[in-house]
């Protein structure tokens, strides 16, 4: 397994790491800290000298931050390291915006995650202001938006949920995507007394009655409950405790009430149709848990290749 950590030294990159400590994988991963200097190198037009000064000064500030921050991604794999000491970790610092770096590197490119694409990308989630929000401006949504692996946005556990067992949810609605979300948890390394919990929703559409207004109509409760078992079942793993919800109303609704209220470790759920426009939007269940989840979240995509 090839795994990606995009680290910045931030308290959020921090507990990124640390949350990988309950994430169930394998003992024998390779993984790449990839750090970014977000720095932009003025062009120069041959023959202007102060031009030439301007780039040369921007480019040692470029490599000084670039040394400082080799340090701070050596760090984080020694964590890495302490936490698995069976990986092969290794660090990169290239001078590119972050996000552009993690999607790249996750992709294959500029020498990709030792030698290939990654199946797991990792990054810290930072606070997200109304704005960022809307047009996806952090570095983590651009990350899920643009990857073709799956990506998991960590958040720091709760101080009173860190001696507990963990805590999963995955949503399913009986397609291809849910259910690999499922098979992701399945292959994964859990200690014994893990909690998950598969939740289907039930949408529902809506009547309008010219007297007393918009009406709820509930379109398939046994179906919603009847998925749910189905996705449970392919959980067989010894050891763990698996449970099912349902919920009416829209999927990314129901998660993150169930999240919310049993305070869930992590959400795990299939990339659901991350077309042009639920990229801008928000529209998709697995974009609006990347925003809105008060836990970390995995959004699994089918492995390619």
């Amino acid at each position: 397994m090839r795994l990606l950590v995009g680290y910045d030294g931030s308290e959020c990159a921090h507990a990124a790491i640390a949350d990988l400590g309950r994430a169930g994988l394998p003992g024998d991963c390779h993984a790449l800290v990839l750090s970014a200097v977000d720095s932009r190198i003025p062009r120069v037009s041959e023959g202007s000298d102060d031009r030439a000064q301007a780039v040369g000064a921007a480019r040692a500030r470029a490599d000084a931050a670039a040394a400082r921050l080799k340090q701070v991604a050596e760090q984080a794999a020694g964590e890495l390291r302490g936490l698995f000491p069976g990986w092969k970790v290794e660090t990169k610092v290239v001078i590119d915006t972050p996000s552009w770096a993690i999607i790249k590197h996750a992709e294959g490119q500029e020498g990709g995650v030792f030698g290939g694409r990654a199946d797991l990308v990792v990054v810290g989630s930072h606070g997200h202001g109304a704005l960022k929000r809307l047009l996806l401006g952090s570095i983590s949504h651009k990350v899920v938006t643009s990857v073709r692996c799956s990506t998991r946005i960590a958040r720091g556990r709760r101080a009173e949920g860190a001696s507990r067992p963990i805590r999963l949810l995955v949503g399913t609605d009986g397609s291809a995507n849910s259910l690999a979300a499922i098979d992701r948890i399945a292959a994964r390394e859990w200690p014994a007394g893990t909690e998950i919990i598969v939740v289907t929703a039930d949408e529902s559409t809506a009547a309008f009655d010219p007297v007393v207004g918009v009406i709820p109509i509930v379109i398939d409760e046994k179906w919603a409950i009847e998925t749910a078992r189905a996705g449970a079942a392919r959980l067989t793993q010894p050891g763990l405790k698996v449970g099912v919800r349902t919920g009416v109303g829209l999927a990314h609704h129901v998660l993150l009430d169930i999240a919310t209220t049993e305070q869930a470790d992590c959400v795990f759920v299939g990339a659901q149709g991350m077309g042009a426009v639920e990229r801008w939007l928000l529209g998709s269940v697995s974009a609006s848990l990347a925003v809105h989840a008060p836990c970390t979240v995995e959004i699994v995509h089918p492995r390619v290749g």
